[in-house]
């Protein structure tokens, strides 16, 4: 499990602008073999959350409200993989 703060993106990987910009999320990345474990926890945070995959590789992306929010997450996030013995 791999977890990362994307903030508000008004441009694409290819550089394009955004009709909407992207706001700011914490992306979890995970295997399937995980993925009862990380939807456990993330229902405990609290926060929204929606998960997206391809064959091998899922992600989530948890709304968060900026930095801090995002820290607050991880809070969260640490204490529920302790929860678990992660």
């Amino acid at each position: 499990m791999n977890v990362q703060y994307k903030g508000r993106q008004t441009v694409n990987s290819f550089g394009d602008k955004l009709v909407r910009p992207l706001e700011p999320a914490a992306i979890i990345s995970f295997t399937e073999e995980e993925e009862d474990k990380v939807v456990a926890i993330l229902e405990e945070t609290g926060y929204d959350f929606n998960i997206f995959g391809e064959p091998g590789f899922l992600w989530a992306e948890v709304a968060v409200d900026g930095k801090e929010d995002y820290k607050d997450f991880m809070k969260e996030w640490k204490a529920g993989k302790e929860a678990y013995n992660l």
